[in-house]
């Protein structure tokens, strides 16, 4: 099934760094309110999370992390279905080479982000150093699972990024 765009995106040609640093400018008259509405969220959320069983906890995780990864990578245009994430999660992977990388793609997002929800990630998440940890992570995991043809070469490159992937991704 193919899902059709419900309005159309037209591309107004603004330049991403018009969005950056996404920070609300000191001098902003919503900057306050903006603040305590963050910090009222961030508490009720803490609460919720803190009546709910580990358990479920848990599960919620894995949906969220889910979820997250197809929307993003939707976003980005790769459309990868819900059941084809669930599939790769379970190393269950298309035969249509487009689709199974789209699916790697998607257990590499998913295999990241949970090592971050695990506390893996040492220092301040936008440090450059822990930006190129994710990155490395992200890319080692989908070059291992993706690379078998040039590992079977044998070269010296495909060596050394197959042992440099296995040292960042589970």
């Amino acid at each position: 099934m193919v899902m059709e765009a419900d309005m159309e995106a037209a591309d107004r040609g603004e330049l991403p760094s018009e969005m950056e640093p996404l920070r609300i400018a000191e001098g902003s008259r919503h900057r306050s309110l903006l603040a305590d509405l963050a910090f009222d969220l961030t508490q009720k959320s803490a609460g919720f999370r803190r009546s709910l069983p580990s358990a479920l906890v848990a599960s919620l995780a894995d949906l969220v992390r889910a979820m997250n990864c197809y929307y993003s990578n939707l976003i980005e245009g790769h459309d990868t279905h819900p059941i084809d994430i669930e599939r790769a999660l379970k190393n269950d992977y298309s035969q249509d080479p487009r689709k199974r990388d789209l699916q790697l793609e998607a257990k590499a997002h998913i295999t990241v982000q949970q090592w971050i929800d695990r506390g893996g990630l040492a220092g301040h998440p936008v440090s450059p150093e822990s930006i190129r940890e994710i990155h490395r992570r992200f890319c080692g995991c989908r070059y291992r699972r993706t690379s078998a043809r040039k590992q079977a070469r044998g070269s010296a490159r495909a060596v050394r990024l197959r042992n440099r992937a296995r040292s960042a991704c589970p």
